[in-house]
């Protein structure tokens, strides 16, 4: 019995000791990822043509002191600046500091994206990387269907028209009839399907609200069903209203 029991006390302890270095290893792992940076990964939120700093230092305590022989930034998968690589020009606009930072003047919404810094440290340590992101503000805008503004139906026929509307956060668009809003509210692509058009006058508007980013940029689509014709005009306030056409 004391044997079993001696064999018992044993496995246990075994199972503890493997437990605490498994554990160990873990936080330690995590602890490394941790504080392989004294920068920390952000999502920067920047308005069109503000300027935008990308932090990517090394923290060399926690690597035995090891220095950065080099940098590179990465927007998405592209390679966009090399501090070791002098031939490779960074996109217009982007600054590669001495200390690893990456600036962007002026930024654009097509800069928005994620981007990658990676450090190059001596042996025996490997790269180490650290993710930012960019996201640019900017004012709502909405594509009519139609695209031309203009469509012609028969009356009786199905009548389709649409939305889409873009922008950093992106608008809500709703729609309208004459001055009772409609029963639902979309991000992105919004439409509305007519069975049959009636002979009386109807007047269906499209709003992509504004974001709160800049000016606020409205697209209003009136249709109008006269008789057998559909009358459609295309208004971006602030700008004055265009007159309606008639196919």
């Amino acid at each position: 019995m004391a044997s079993n029991e001696c064999v018992d006390l044993s496995f246990n302890v075994k199972m503890c000791i493997g437990l605490i270095v498994f554990w160990q290893v873990v936080i330690t792992g995590f602890c490394e990822d941790l504080t392989d940076f004294s920068s920390h990964p952000t999502t920067v939120k920047a308005k069109e043509n503000n300027t935008v700093l990308l932090p990517c230092h090394l923290n060399t305590l926690s690597n035995d002191e090891a220095h950065a022989k080099s940098v590179r930034w990465y927007k998405d998968e592209d390679l966009i600046a090399d501090s070791a690589n002098e031939s490779l020009t960074p996109p217009d606009r982007h600054l590669l500091w001495e200390n690893g930072s990456l600036e962007i003047l002026f930024v654009q919404p097509d800069e928005t994206g994620e981007y990658t810094c990676e450090i190059l440290r001596s042996e025996p340590w490997g790269p180490v990387k650290q993710k930012h992101a960019i996201e640019v503000l900017h004012s709502p805008s909405v594509e009519p269907f139609p695209p031309t503004g203009f469509l012609q139906v028969r009356l009786g026929e199905e009548v389709r028209m649409s939305c889409k509307g873009e922008g950093i956060p992106y608008p809500i668009i709703t729609w309208s009839s004459k001055v009772s809003v409609l029963p639902f509210k979309f991000y992105h692509l919004i439409s509305l399907r007519f069975i049959k058009i009636h002979s009386e006058a109807h007047i269906y508007i499209c709003i992509n609200i504004s974001n709160n980013i800049n000016c606020p940029h409205v697209l209003v689509l009136y249709f109008q069903v006269f008789s057998h014709h559909l009358y459609l005009s295309v208004v971006a306030w602030p700008s004055p209203p265009s007159t309606s056409h008639q196919l």
